[in-house]
């Protein structure tokens, strides 16, 4: 699976960008299900942010399986 970059806000449905200073619950876009916002630590010290499904839910979603464009 792709790491999903771009959400949308849980309230206003404004789109988000995963990042440090974003909430840390939002929308998927394709499937209207509920993300939560994570990080993984890169080889060069920093930290890469993205969107993830919640555990077991919506396990059909498109955003799953392909890459979304910025």
């Amino acid at each position: 699976p792709y790491p999903m970059k771009i959400a949308q806000h849980p309230d206003t449905h404004q789109p988000l960008t995963a990042a440090p200073e974003a909430p840390a619950q939002a929308v998927c876009p394709h499937c209207g299900g509920r993300l939560t916002l994570r990080q993984r630590r890169r080889m060069g010290g920093g930290c890469s942010y993205f969107w993830r499904h919640l555990d077991n839910e919506q396990r059909r979603c498109n955003g799953r399986s392909r890459p979304t464009r910025q």
